[in-house]
Order: C-alpha cells, then sequence, then structure tokens
C-alpha cells in the first residue's frame, strides 16, 4: 500500500509549514536569515489525543499521549485544520 502524495490539509505561510497526512501531522517552522534554521515537527496520529481551536486567532492545540501541549495560530483555517486531524484519528 503506497502513501498519498498530497496530504488531507496544508497551510502554508511565511516562517510556517502545516500538513495533515493520513497517518502523522508535519510542522516546519523556519525562523533565522532568509528562513535558513528551524525545526520540524512530526507528530504521529496514534500519539494524538486532543485537538482544540482556542480564541480570536484560532490558535490550534494539540495534545499528544505524553500531555505535551502544541500550539499554532492557523488564523482562518484553524477549524478546517482541526477537522482534518480529527478525521484522520
Amino acid at each position: 500500500m503506497t502513501a498519498p502524495s498530497e496530504p488531507s490539509f496544508r497551510y502554508h505561510r511565511p516562517g510556517l509549514a502545516f500538513e495533515v497526512w493520513p497517518n502523522r501531522v508535519e510542522v516546519q517552522e523556519r525562523g533565522g536569515f532568509l528562513g535558513i534554521g528551524g525545526k520540524k515537527l512530526s507528530l504521529l496520529m496514534r500519539n494524538i489525543t486532543d485537538v482544540q481551536v482556542e480564541g480570536f486567532t484560532k490558535q490550534v492545540t494539540i495534545t499528544t499521549s505524553d500531555g505535551k501541549k502544541h500550539k499554532w495560530q492557523l488564523g482562518s483555517d484553524g477549524e478546517q485544520a482541526r477537522a482534518a486531524i480529527l478525521a484522520q484519528l
């Protein structure tokens, strides 16, 4: 079985790339000069316990099974990101 070539949800803005795949959520935060550096985070769907969208800025909060909370501001696309993640769980 091959993995799909496209994520089910994609959000890009300068400094942040947020993608929902069938088995994971990938987030790449770019920083520094010309976007060099930054960090990439992959959260497996089996480790995600809760997804919330909070506040006026539509901040997406993903809680993992080890108790950690990861937060990103996706603006008006926050509800779409939450729906895409919950559809995969």
